[in-house]
């Protein structure tokens, strides 16, 4: 069965019905659904799972510690060598996640650099990515470069000079272009 990595902004914290929506459609069809350990998102997803008592979910984690499992499921520790509470810290688990995905689901704000650091990892494995725009409350496909574009258009001037500082988004932009994806009119 396929594994849905479902993430996003820290800053949500409450689902749309929209979102719980494709959620029941998720564990109608009996996915797996990995995701961590986060506040925001994370804990607001877990506590909708567990109260669905949906069984088929992994939490992922850095290091030793499991910040939030509200449904007491299995965990999946990933070993990092970055300090504890640093953004390469919990960046080694979203990775994880990323690579242990078919699927991505990510909830965004349109500012978050994490969220968008992990639609960039998921795109680059060729992995299907769909992004809830949450201002707009709507899901928005994002198979490519080109729709990647698409949704950092939607970014303001100041969001977007905080992500290229952050994760330099220009150069993740310019590798998604030089790596071997499929044209948007496929």
């Amino acid at each position: 069965m396929k594994k849905i990595f479902i993430a996003g902004s820290i800053s949500i914290k409450k689902l749309d019905e929209s979102v719980t929506k494709r959620i029941d459609k998720m564990i109608n069809q009996g996915y797996e659904i990995i995701l961590g350990d986060a506040d925001g998102i994370d804990k607001a997803v877990q506590n909708y799972l567990n109260i669905q008592t949906y069984s088929k979910v992994t939490i992922y984690h850095s290091g030793t510690i499991v910040r939030n499992n509200l449904g007491n499921w299995s965990t999946k520790s990933i070993a990092t060598n970055y300090k504890f509470g640093t953004r390469d810290f919990f960046t080694a688990k979203d990775v994880a996640l990323a690579n242990d995905a078919d699927i991505g689901v990510m909830l965004w704000d349109k500012k978050s650099t994490g969220t968008l650091k992990n639609i960039i990892e998921l795109i680059k494995q060729n992995k299907k990515v769909t992004v809830f725009l949450q201002q707009e409350k709507k899901f928005q496909r994002v198979y490519n470069v080109d729709e990647f574009l698409l949704i950092t258009q939607k970014m303001s001037e100041l969001s977007l000079k905080n992500a290229d500082k952050k994760i330099n988004i220009s150069k993740n932009i310019e590798l998604l272009r030089k790596s071997n994806m499929q044209p948007s009119f496929l």
